[in-house]
């Protein structure tokens, strides 16, 4: 971000995006009255979101043990686990514990500031953001049109292949206590991207 700013990257002309998990600072760093962006998300609901974490970290950086756990059950009781990532990004509140005040800021934030998708409707999510920003292929041989297919209608090649756990299960409510906030605000998440399909999306 620092280099960012530095470059005064949102200045560029032909920029289309900037990609960030850091959305609080990036919006402040990078973005001013005259160079101006709009924050779209595509959301993953958390307690899939925390169980595709877990096997990434055991699958992909080696990390075992008393670190994760051997197993998901302990790794959602462990210190390693997700602890509302959602709505500490969008707050800026890395620390310490959340508020009620930080859930009506993340929705806030969520609903005047954000173009919401879902990757459970990826598909249709796809589609808004492409409709909304004007994106479109560079296409002279074709490829472009399958890359695009793939990316709106196949499954994404590098997910971490691993069964669900079952709602209601000990594990799952482990997983939700840890993200208690962020279920609530995907739970709002969904209602706004209905909300945006019915109000920006209507004849399309």
């Amino acid at each position: 971000l620092n280099v960012a700013q530095n470059m005064n990257l949102a200045s560029y002309e032909g920029l289309d995006l900037i990609v960030t998990p850091y959305i609080f600072l990036g919006s402040q760093m990078l973005f001013n009255e005259v160079n101006r962006g709009r924050l779209f998300m595509l959301l993953r609901h958390p307690i899939d979101r925390a169980v595709s974490m877990y096997y990434y970290l055991r699958d992909k950086t080696g990390i075992r043990g008393a670190q994760i756990g051997d197993t998901l059950d302990l790794y959602a009781k462990s210190s390693m686990v997700e602890n509302n990532w959602m709505t500490r990004f969008l707050t800026n509140k890395m620390g310490g514990e959340l508020t009620a005040d930080d859930e009506a800021l993340a929705k806030e934030i969520l609903k005047t500031k954000c173009l919401v998708g879902l990757l459970s409707k990826k598909t249709e999510s796809m589609r808004r953001f492409k409709l909304y920003y004007g994106w479109k292929a560079q296409d002279h041989d074709g490829s472009n049109e399958d890359c695009e297919d793939k990316l709106f209608h196949w499954g994404w090649s590098g997910i971490n292949k691993h069964e669900m756990i079952q709602e209601g299960s000990d594990t799952w409510n482990a997983l939700k206590e840890q993200n208690a906030f962020d279920v609530r605000l995907y739970e709002y998440a969904v209602k706004i991207f209905e909300v945006q399909g019915a109000t920006m999306f209507q004849d399309n």
